[in-house]
């Protein structure tokens, strides 16, 4: 045995965090009168490995979430946290650098989301961010 490919928990992770999506979808609140009208989830990048014949011991991913005003962030940062250490944990021996890179991702962009007080780049045209 090689050990556990960290790509292999960082894709479970993934997968785990796309289906919050449906969730918060069905949660929608048209009357905010923001397009789309719920929380969303994109996982921009995903990395790992250092070649197609080592088992990864390392990746990474970055994680956007676009909450609605008025949005528990801390709620939604542990469910997300959540999700990510629950799914990681299925692959045997996960190397947790995947989950700590993508709370530290989360973490930042909730903080410049508060910083700015917007309701989220996706919602606003030009937001820089």
């Amino acid at each position: 045995d090689q050990g556990a490919s960290a790509i292999h928990a960082a894709a479970r992770a993934v997968d785990a965090l796309l289906a919050l999506g449906p969730g918060w979808k069905q949660a929608a609140d048209a009357a905010g009168g923001l397009n789309p009208p719920y929380t969303t989830i994109n996982i921009g990048t995903l990395s790992g490995g250092t070649a197609r014949n080592v088992v990864p011991a390392g990746a990474s991913f970055a994680i956007e979430t676009r909450p609605l005003p008025g949005t528990d962030t801390d709620a939604l940062v542990a469910q997300i946290a959540a999700t990510i250490e629950a799914a990681v944990a299925t692959v045997p021996e996960p190397f947790l650098t995947t989950s700590v890179f993508a709370l530290g991702m989360l973490a930042q962009g909730i903080a410049v989301l508060k910083k700015r007080r917007l309701p989220g780049p996706c919602h606003q045209k030009n937001s820089g961010l």
